[in-house]
Parts: structure tokens; C-alpha cells; sequence
């Protein structure tokens, strides 16, 4: 890639056809540098709010190649990445890592979690996107982005877990937004007795991933999320026997607590923190 190298050797059409590219905003008047770091002389001027094609970057000092798409009258030039707003969203299919180049070797940074939805600030790079969710920034596989035109999840709201009774479904959300969706089980009683999934404001008090006994069902679970120490109610698993596999109708209601299939349990699981708060409701 030529990021970051003087581009007065190239031409325009040479340099649209070796990047992709993704779109951009100027967040003010800009000047645009022959060189990243602003080295050179400036090879143009992009007004305000002008939608710009994003041809490379972010290099290693932050810059951007940029122009003003197939019309433009100059070569493309580098801009730092405060003068652009990106607004190109994406969904992430799977629990994926965020590296520090455009290689799954290039170093950690950070992971971000499926279905959360975040800027793309770049374009594809040998399959790889840089892309932004709140404070955390790097590049992510391009198998691992979907297209989308949701808002992007807030990196700063609470995760937490809203269970409908009526539905008997478990949503994992992120402030108001729902980046999961199980079917689940319950207990069939309807108030607020001792054998009842309770509706209520709870918080995690306790996680077990492993298998581990119930006397209420005589049996065994995993993924171990309690949520309601007076009526010992929480979400795992459905009910195994002591080597792991599911029992027959270990798939029914609950004596109060949320079951669901054994993979839905260990996403559970692994978004609760102590603490987490849990809704109950009709």
C-alpha cells in the first residue's frame, strides 16, 4: 500500500483504481498535503461538509488520503482524521479482535463483542477495516462487518437484561438497543411466589460456568447466572445429567429460573457481569 508515501508520482485514475474506498464528511474547511503529516505543498482545498471519497488510512501518523470523488478537479491529498466524520455503520457478526495494523498480527488492541454496531473509519485494507466504537479504534476482518443503517450502539450505556414472560424471551441489551434475542423457558406460576420467575428489578449476585447439581430439577446445568438469591432463580442452561448431555424434556418449564439451549446459555453467561441488572416482566 502506498499509505503514508508523497503521491506526486501518481496520477488520479491510477490512484482510484488502487484503493477502495469509503465515504467521509469534511467536519470543516481543509486543506489536503501531497504527503501525510502535511509535508508538501497543498495539493487542494475541501470546503465544509463536503462529502469526500476516503481512499487510505488511517497511516501510522493518523492521515487520511482523501478527494472529492470521480469529478474532482485535483489529486488526492492526505488530511488528518479530525476533519472527517465518518458515517458509514457496521454490525459485527461475531465476537471479533481489533488489531493495530491491517494484519490479525500486527498486535491486540482489543475485541468487540457480535451484533454491536460501529463506525467504519477507513477503507479495506488485504481484508481488514479500521473501524471506531467509542474510545476503542483498530482494524477488524472484513468478514466480520455487516452492513447496516442502525445507529451505532453506545459504548458508554449500561448492559443489562430484560426477560418478557410473555414472550419468554431473553434480550442482551445495551442501553435501549437488544444485540440478542433467545427463546427461553420459565416457571409456569404467575406470581410472585417461591417456585415463580418472579417479575422484578434484580442484579447478578453469582456466576458458575461449569456443571453443577440442582435438587430442584435433580438434575444438572450450566452457565450459572443468579439473579434472585431468595428464590435461588437465575439463567443456565437446559438441565443435563452428570456427564453433560441433555436429559429428555430438559427443555421444559422451570421451577423459577430462565432456561435456555445449552449455546444461548454460555452467550448469556458471558455477557453478565456481577452486578448486571436483570428485568422481569409481564
Amino acid at each position: 500500500a502506498t499509505a503514508g508515501l508523497a503521491l506526486g508520482s501518481f496520477t488520479r485514475d491510477a490512484l482510484a483504481q488502487s484503493y477502495s474506498s469509503c465515504p467521509a464528511t469534511t467536519a470543516a474547511k481543509v486543506k489536503i498535503y501531497l504527503a501525510s503529516g502535511g509535508g508538501g505543498k497543498a495539493v487542494d482545498t475541501i470546503g465544509a461538509g463536503v462529502a469526500v471519497r476516503v481512499l487510505a488510512g488511517p497511516d501510522a501518523n493518523g492521515w487520511y488520503l482523501i478527494d472529492s470523488g470521480d469529478g474532482a478537479s485535483s489529486s488526492p491529498g492526505w488530511t488528518t482524521a479530525d476533519n472527517l466524520i465518518f458515517s458509514q455503520h457496521a454490525k459485527i457478526a461475531w465476537d471479533t479482535g481489533l488489531f493495530g495494523g491491517a494484519s490479525d498480527a500486527s498486535g491486540w488492541l482489543g475485541s468487540v463483542r457480535q451484533n454491536v454496531v460501529v463506525t467504519v473509519a477507513g477503507p479495506s485494507t488485504n481484508g481488514f477495516t479500521f473501524v471506531r466504537f467509542g474510545n476503542l479504534a483498530g482494524y477488524t476482518y472484513d468478514s466480520a462487518l455487516v452492513a447496516t443503517d442502525e445507529a451505532l450502539t453506545d459504548p458508554n450505556a449500561e448492559w443489562w437484561v430484560d426477560a418478557n414472560r410473555s414472550t419468554l424471551t431473553v434480550d442482551l441489551m445495551i442501553g435501549q438497543q437488544s444485540i440478542n434475542r433467545f427463546n427461553c423457558r420459565m416457571s409456569t406460576e404467575t406470581g410472585d411466589g417461591f417456585y415463580s420467575t418472579a417479575p422484578g428489578t434484580y442484579w447478578i449476585y453469582e456466576k458458575v460456568e461449569g456443571l453443577q447439581y440442582t435438587t430442584y430439577a435433580n438434575a444438572y446445568f450450566m452457565y450459572w447466572g443468579g439473579f434472585d438469591p431468595y428464590r435461588f432463580n437465575g439463567f443456565h442452561s437446559w438441565t443435563m445429567d452428570a456427564n453433560g448431555y441433555l436429559i429428555p424434556g430438559g427443555n421444559g418449564n422451570t421451577s423459577g429460573c430462565i432456561a435456555t439451549q445449552p449455546a444461548d446459555a454460555k452467550v448469556i453467561y458471558n455477557f453478565l457481569r456481577i452486578g448486571t441488572r436483570t428485568v422481569i416482566h409481564w
